[in-house]
């Protein structure tokens, strides 16, 4: 049997783990979108590869974040419940948990919904205080997310990081949100954590 040239998107999934920390090109944003059917389970299979998310990778490691950054710049919807995943799974401050949840701002409303389910039915609270965020950034005055996010500042702990719920509480629930950050300002908690 005569061997078969390999797709444009399997020479592109090889091409971002050769690159390594190079910024992907606007060619290769062209070739997903050309072969997008093919590009994106490509794409979110990269993102979501632990062994190639190793600094001793192929790569260095960087393959999977710029997988993440494509599945951005692509806005599909489909990637955003495993970018979810990403910053769920994902250790704080890395690269690809960032680039994860910069992608879902770049993806845009199509998030708020998959986004607002973990919100409800994780129970883990520190990635519902990094994505809490989205609501703020994307989904403005919606009596839903506020509700979720009141739900989320009632779990949080100051460790946990409550205070940065702050901001997405008051976009999207404005000024009802007042009394209580009058209140978490008196917290003796919070006191201790300043000192």
């Amino acid at each position: 049997l005569p061997e078969t040239e390999p797709s444009p998107v399997d020479s592109l999934i090889e091409e971002l783990i050769e690159q390594g920390e190079k910024e992907f090109t606007q060619e290769q944003v062209a070739l997903c979108q050309a072969h997008l059917e093919e590009a994106v389970p490509a794409l979110i299979e990269l993102a979501t590869n632990e062994e190639l998310q190793m600094e001793d990778a192929p790569g260095g490691g960087y393959a999977p974040i710029r997988a993440v950054q494509l599945l951005g710049r692509l806005r599909t919807a489909e990637a955003v419940r495993p970018l979810i995943d990403i910053v769920a799974d994902a250790e704080p401050d890395t690269i690809i948990r960032d680039a994860a949840f910069s992608s879902l701002i770049e993806i845009g409303p199509a998030a708020l919904e998959p986004a607002l389910a973990f919100m409800r039915y994780s129970r883990m609270v520190e990635p519902k205080v990094v994505l809490a965020d989205l609501f703020a950034e994307i989904g403005q005055r919606d009596e839903r997310f506020f509700s979720v996010l009141l739900d989320v500042w009632k779990e949080a702990t100051w460790e946990d990081g409550k205070a940065l719920l702050a901001y997405p509480l008051a976009r999207t629930g404005g000024e009802q949100v007042i009394p209580l950050l009058q209140d978490a300002l008196a917290d003796p908690q919070l006191d201790s954590r300043i000192d």
